[in-house]
């Protein structure tokens, strides 16, 4: 693919100021950059790293104004002096100009080669260890800010409250786990997960912190309320744990379904969980 979209990171500690979209050898280009890139540079200096690649040059820069969007959302101090794609900054593509777009992108990922090489190459960027730490450290110090969280969650309650969307991401999920593989996928990663002690202690401290906040176990409580209202949801529940026994480690409780081998450590029983006594 001919396209590719990019970032430029601060060489000395990782945060990116820079987002944009070239081909050949752009991303490494220094010529032509705006005095506030080249300011960035002279004091901190950079990397570069590719993104995405893109068969036409209308959907990588459709995705570089993605990306200048949800970064600067996130709170980067970016140094590009439009909101990118062909315009200035500000410019909004016509309605037959998205359209096109849109139908471009749906058309190169039906091709399923296309879809692999995609995969692949997330695959790639979520194998580094760098690079997941990088990121991590990133979402970090963007979630650190309450004005950070209050747009994320606000985003995200629009999201839900859409009816369309809820029923898209419903569908989406149903198609997901109606896959075999899908789920044995899913359940080899939640076992290896708990294999780690230290993965089992991070949970275990998260949800301990989680229950001793009155506000959190009332949330929880109705979710669940609200949830076990529903006969379909008894009835699921039912059907998962008919059979099934506990088993306890002497810390953790599970529920093991039938003909499930017993995991290293448990036995059978329950250990009774302490709650956090409430301020009389």
């Amino acid at each position: 693919m001919k396209f590719y979209t990019y970032i430029h990171k601060r060489a000395d500690d990782g945060v990116v100021f820079y987002i944009g979209k070239g081909q050949g050898n752009r991303h490494q280009d220094t010529r032509s950059r705006n005095r506030y890139w080249r300011n960035v540079v002279a004091k901190h200096g950079f990397t570069a790293e590719i993104l995405s690649h893109w068969p036409t040059e209308d959907e990588a820069f459709e995705h570089e104004k993605l990306l200048i969007e949800c970064f600067r959302d996130m709170g980067y101090k970016l140094v590009n002096m439009t909101d990118g794609g062909e315009g200035p900054s500000g410019m909004v593509h016509s309605e037959e100009t998205r359209a096109r777009l849109s139908e471009q992108s749906r058309q190169y990922y039906a091709n399923p080669e296309a879809r692999a090489l995609a995969a692949e190459q997330s695959r790639q960027y979520w194998d580094d260890p760098e690079a997941r730490a990088r990121l991590s450290e990133q979402m970090r110090q963007r979630m650190s800010s309450p004005e950070a969280r209050a747009r994320q969650s606000e985003k995200v309650r629009q999201y839900w409250d859409d009816p369309e969307a809820r029923a898209s991401r419903s569908e989406q999920s149903r198609q997901y786990w109606a896959d075999p593989e899908a789920r044995a996928r899913q359940s080899e990663k939640v076992r290896q997960q708990w294999l780690s002690p230290e993965a089992r202690a991070r949970r275990s401290e998260q949800m301990r912190q989680s229950h001793a906040n009155p506000e959190a176990r009332a949330r929880l409580s109705e979710q669940a309320r609200q949830h076990m209202s529903s006969p379909e949801a008894r009835a699921a529940v039912g059907d998962r744990t008919r059979g099934s026994v506990w088993v306890t480690n002497g810390t953790a409780n599970r529920q093991l379904k039938p003909g499930a081998p017993m995991p290293a450590g448990f036995r059978r029983g329950k250990v009774k969980r302490s709650v956090p006594s409430r301020a009389a």
